[in-house]
């Protein structure tokens, strides 16, 4: 049996609330994260995205966002 070891990158506090900042501020932009899983090593979300947006932008920015942390 093989067995695969992922990275706890996201099990963070300091993660978590840049995440929650980063949601907050696209909020007022017509980009809108409803509920959310934040697991070690990866993150489930629903979000509402406006017609001006593409999804794959928000999710680009918010890896690059992320990333810093």
């Amino acid at each position: 049996m093989i067995r695969l070891y992922r990275s706890a990158w996201l099990d963070s506090t300091e993660l978590h609330r840049a995440f929650i900042a980063y949601a907050e501020k696209n909020a007022n932009r017509g980009l809108t994260v409803g509920r959310y899983v934040l697991v070690p090593d990866h993150l489930h979300f629903f979000v509402a995205v406006a017609r001006l947006y593409r999804l794959n932008d928000f999710v680009r920015l918010m890896k690059q966002q992320l990333s810093k942390h």
